[in-house]
């Protein structure tokens, strides 16, 4: 399958599922962590969609599919994951007709669209996607991704996000906000995170820069708290092998 990767934000979006297992437990929990309104047909259910459903989490229509349910529902997305395949195909078939992305859990190319594996630190999400020929490859792949991007990136990408806003609330030309930002970018902070040393770094941070923002205020502050040392080193691929081991 070649695809064309994109972020999809699904935010109060329904999203329809055909089936009740744990297939289709796992897209629902992906689903709801992404905030849709996730939607279930299914006349038989999972203990885990059970308890999302009696806690209220998702919407149900404890029945078979039906046709025409695409069409009544008219979900953004909608994925066949029964154990049915005669009834994948007639969900892929009404969907496709519908003009209704769908994933066809049981035969990814029949399918409209495939879900790859994500690693996720915080806003960061990294996509691994095989086109559906090899899924345990992709979450092999995933976890070499986890060793080499830790919980330290989590907040790394706090920092970055709250100081574009304080920039934007400052600097009102967005060429010297962008180069401002490109330096601090730069600079291999997720070391100062991991050694327990960032709080601190950060406070610091913003009381330099209370004396003025510029690109050479930003490397005098780098080169007092030992940043300047790693950038030049950090700025090869050997040296992010070295920091993550």
């Amino acid at each position: 399958m070649t695809v064309y990767p994109i972020m999809l934000n699904v935010k109060e979006m329904v999203c329809l599922i055909v089936g009740g297992g744990r297939v289709a437990e796992r897209k629902a929990s992906h689903l709801l962590e992404a905030g849709a309104d996730v939607l279930l047909i299914s006349p038989e259910l999972s203990s885990g969609l059970n308890e999302l459903v009696n806690k209220g989490r998702i919407r149900l229509e404890r029945r078979k599919y039906e046709e025409g349910d695409i069409r009544r529902f008219e979900p953004l997305l909608v994925f066949a994951a029964t154990n049915e395949p005669r009834v994948n195909q007639a969900v892929i078939e009404e969907a496709r007709q519908a003009g209704k992305l769908v994933n066809a859990a049981d035969n990814p190319d029949a399918g409209s669209f495939c879900v790859p594996a994500v690693l996720k630190r915080g806003k960061l999400a990294i996509a691994v996607s095989t086109g559906g020929a090899g899924p345990a490859a992709a979450a092999r792949i995933k976890r070499e991704l986890a060793g080499m991007y830790g919980p330290e990136y989590e907040t790394y990408l706090d920092f970055l996000g709250q100081f574009r806003k304080w920039l934007r609330e400052r600097i009102p030309s967005s060429e010297e906000r962008h180069e401002l930002l490109k330096i601090v970018q730069s600079w291999p902070l997720h070391s100062v995170i991991v050694n327990g040393r960032f709080d601190s770094w950060v406070q610091g941070f913003y009381r330099h820069l209370d004396e003025g923002i510029s690109g050479e205020n930003l490397d005098q502050y780098a080169a007092a708290t030992g940043i300047q040392s790693f950038i030049g080193s950090c700025r090869t691929d050997s040296c992010h092998t070295k920091e993550h081991g």
